[in-house]
Order: structure tokens, then sequence, then C-alpha cells
């Protein structure tokens, strides 16, 4: 499958801006979701959950995980986001409670980040709503301490819009979900904000 044209970025903090990329995102991903069968919907499902069934799902994408249903669940997950490139570059973003779990870093030292680059295992769940991340992602903070992952999901980029595809009254999240394996390369960190921010470019190997 050859990557999409490039239609221009998307998304961006201003909730006007997330607002017309949800609008943007629902048109393209309608024929997505309209060809998703029983299973994949209720897999989509399942990773929505409140019951964190979520850490069954990323436990399996890393290989930490000798359940055969979790197992199975993750597999067709990683189908359905793979099923589509998207159409445009977007901004998002992603609440990180630990920063060390994530980073290997204090929150406080996170400027030591720019221009590296990590290569993560486990499903990639962004938001286009900056305050959807902050609010329900980042709060309490643990470990490392919290920051906040505002991201350029390039072009090209396996995807799946959540938001149309499950649960009606979880829309709100605007979730943009990444596939089992990303690479994410640091572009700048900026400690002045209320919340430490990174700011990367996410891609999909």
């Amino acid at each position: 499958m050859n990557p999409p044209t490039d239609r221009g970025g998307i998304g961006g903090p201003d909730l006007a801006d997330a607002h017309a990329a949800a609008y943007v995102l629902n048109s393209e991903y309608e024929s997505v979701v309209n060809s998703l069968g029983s299973e994949q919907l209720d897999v989509v499902d399942a990773w929505q959950r409140d019951d964190r069934t979520y850490e069954r799902f990323q436990a399996a994408a890393r290989g930490r995980s000798d359940d055969p249903v979790a197992i199975e669940m993750a597999d067709v997950l990683d189908q359905v986001v793979e099923r589509h490139l998207l159409d445009h570059t977007v901004t998002a973003y992603r609440g990180i409670r630990n920063t060390s779990d994530v980073f290997g870093t204090l929150s406080a030292d996170i400027d030591s980040l720019r221009g590296r680059r990590f290569s993560l295992r486990g499903f990639f769940a962004t938001s286009v709503f900056r305050a959807v991340a902050v609010e329900q992602f980042t709060r309490p903070p643990i470990g490392g301490g919290a920051a906040l992952l505002e991201v350029t999901i390039l072009s090209g980029t396996r995807a799946l819009w959540v938001a149309a595809a499950g649960a009606r009254e979880l829309a709100y999240q605007g979730e943009l979900l990444l596939p089992s394996r990303v690479v994410a390369t640091v572009t700048d960190v900026d400690l002045n904000s209320v919340i430490p921010t990174i700011r990367a470019t996410i891609s999909t190997p």
C-alpha cells in the first residue's frame, strides 16, 4: 500500500483546532469503521473499558503475557489499527504520569531528551484534545513525575480513530490509537508550561 499524499496538518492546542481535526477524522474514517466486523468492534470496545482491561492488551503487545485471550485481542486490535494510513499529519497529545517509566528520566530532567529517538512498545493512545490528555492521563503524577507529550503524527502513519469506532459516550476523548510499535523522535522540550511538555514526531516502522 502506498502512503497517501499528505493533505496538510490538522489539530493543535486550541479547542477549535481540535474539534476541526475531529471533524476531518470522522469523515476520513467513515468507510474504515463501516468495514469493521462485530469481532473487531468488540475488541475496540474492550480496549476502551474502564476496568483496566487495556492493561491486558498492553501486556500482550509488549510480550509480557501468556494469556491466550489477551494475546488474541491484541493481535486483532493491531490488525484493526493497521488497516488505514493517515491522510493528514495530526497534532495530538498523550498524558504521561511517570516519565521514568516511558523515557527513563525524571520530569525535571526531560530537557536531556532533545534529539533522542525512542522505539516504544505497547499500543500508543493519543487524543486530539489537549485538555483530555492533561486532565485524564497526567493526574495523579507518579514515580518520576508527569509530563505532556505533544506529538506530530505523520501522514501515512497507521492509526485508528477510536472516537468513531468505539463507544459513542467516549467519543469526547478524541482518541487516535497507533499500533503496538511506534518510533518517537523528540524535537523540543518546554519546561515553562504549566505541565512539562515533550514535543515529538511519531511514526510507525
